[in-house]
């Protein structure tokens, strides 16, 4: 037998578990939002630190955030002066009412701070209701 084919054999054994491995971080990505945090502070640490920010002020602006949840993770896209990013979805309890879904949207400058935060309810046509960052001008 000769050095070669010993070689692929090894790699024949193998490629079943790294399929596996490869479909069940897949899967821990979509499933579990903290391997996904994981996975995307490594892969996009600034795009990951703008997501952050924004969670913290979408529920940090919920009616009463001590009962507010997230449900969408929102997610990041570059713009010329910082992030903007969308698609975060809070849940918050309102009183005598259950839960309300918010979309929230945020730009975040480059150093990481969050410059203005939109607030809408979630699903509704109704025009998006801006929340002033303090120290902004009406």
């Amino acid at each position: 037998m000769s050095r070669s084919s010993r070689r692929n054999g090894g790699w024949r054994k193998l490629l079943p578990l790294l399929i596996f491995a490869a479909f069940a971080l897949f899967i821990a990505r979509e499933q579990f939002p903290a391997v996904n945090d994981g996975i995307e502070s490594l892969l996009h640490p600034l795009a990951f630190q703008a997501v952050k920010a924004c969670r913290e002020r979408a529920l940090s602006g919920a009616e009463n955030p001590q009962f507010a949840r997230l449900i969408r993770y929102g997610e990041a896209n570059p713009t010329q002066a910082g992030w903007f990013v969308d698609d975060i979805v809070v849940g918050e309890m309102r009183p005598g009412e259950g839960e309300q879904r918010v979309l929230a949207t945020c730009h975040v400058d480059d150093s990481g701070k969050v410059v203005n935060v939109f607030r809408q309810p979630y699903g509704a046509g109704s025009p998006m209701a801006r929340e002033h960052v303090e120290g902004e001008p009406d």
